[in-house]
């Protein structure tokens, strides 16, 4: 506790407190998140997959990432149609869930599975989106986060 601070599950910092009769830790501030949208998912296959997909994007032998669906024609040929594909410039950074976090002005917040964004620019632009990845295994997300990813998705965030 002398070299690092330690932290709460609501990633706010605590102190010991010396009393004699009660030792106890102190919170120092206010949690930097409010109410949470929608459950946590408790699944090993979904976690093993959300791990999966966090370590390839992490991987650095791969230089960009991009995002790309198959457009099929009549006669089920295909083609692939990039969706989203980063500058050459860009710097993309890879977080998982609790370090994901999304905080909305009505003091509440989403956490999805995977978030990506430019290191090298503080908000996102067109060129430059923040990326949210939720990975559905067995339900969609529920109403009030899927309306808070609907909100995001048309502030430059891409949802997959």
């Amino acid at each position: 506790m002398k070299e690092e601070p330690l932290l709460n599950e609501d990633d706010c910092i605590v102190v010991p407190v010396r009393n004699e009769i009660t030792p106890h830790f102190r919170r120092v501030g206010n949690p930097s998140f409010g109410k949470r949208l929608g459950r946590a998912e408790d699944n090993p296959t979904h976690d093993n997959y959300v791990n999966y997909l966090y370590d390839e994007l992490n991987d650095k032998n791969i230089e960009a990432v991009k995002f790309s669906t198959y457009v099929f024609a009549e006669d089920r040929t295909y083609e692939e149609q990039v969706i989203f594909s980063p500058l050459k410039d860009s710097d993309f950074g890879w977080y998982k869930e609790k370090d994901a976090r999304i905080a909305f002005h009505e003091d509440s917040y989403i956490q999805p599975d995977i978030g990506g964004r430019d290191r090298n620019k503080f908000f996102p632009r067109s060129a430059y989106p923040n990326i949210i990845i939720e990975v559905i295994r067995t339900h969609y997300p529920e109403r009030d986060i899927f309306q808070k990813l609907l909100e995001l998705s048309k502030t430059n965030h891409h949802v997959y």
